[in-house]
């Protein structure tokens, strides 16, 4: 008898320190967006856009092979983003570093 008091009283007090401590370091969400939010002059500055659409390609240089839209652009301002079918081996990388100034990436 004395055992299952221990053994209960032991499960309680765990219980009540667990509980205890997950509410004293309770996370707070500070700040939430999805990845297509416009921070254009609030979080970030970029220089310049462009979109062509598959009708467009020839008017803006694009290769007739690309079957699909080419934008430096928010995803929201094409009509199709990823790939819309067998794509020709092109890629781009983009790397950054956080402590260029503008003025060494612009003309």
């Amino acid at each position: 008898m004395k055992k299952t008091r221990f053994f209960i009283a032991t499960g309680v007090f765990s219980w009540l320190c667990f509980l205890t401590s997950s509410l004293i370091v309770a996370d707070e969400i500070l700040f939430e967006e999805t990845f297509n939010d416009n921070g254009e002059g609030v979080r970030y500055t970029s220089e310049g856009r462009f979109v062509s659409e598959l009708d467009d390609h020839a008017a803006n240089g694009v290769s007739a092979d690309q079957v699909g839209p080419v934008y430096w652009a928010h995803s929201s301002e094409v009509s199709l983003v990823g790939v819309p079918g067998p794509t020709a081996e092109r890629r781009a990388v983009i790397a950054w570093y956080h402590e260029l100034e503008p003025d060494q990436v612009t003309d």
